[in-house]
């Protein structure tokens, strides 16, 4: 984690409702279960990642 720059939003927000509102569209996984597989999708590509449970 870096400090922020000159010029980067003190803030993000992000929301699918304007996305339903005018598209009809809603997301079929909530935030977690996409982290969840972006991290196994890590995972099997750098298994480094992971905790040595042998101890």
């Amino acid at each position: 984690v870096e400090p922020r720059r000159a010029g980067d939003a003190a803030r993000a927000v992000a929301s699918d409702a304007r996305m339903d509102r005018e598209l009809g569209w809603t997301a079929r996984r909530d935030v977690r279960s996409m982290v969840e597989s972006a991290w196994e999708g890590w995972c099997l590509r750098h298994p480094e990642a992971l905790p040595d449970t042998r101890k």
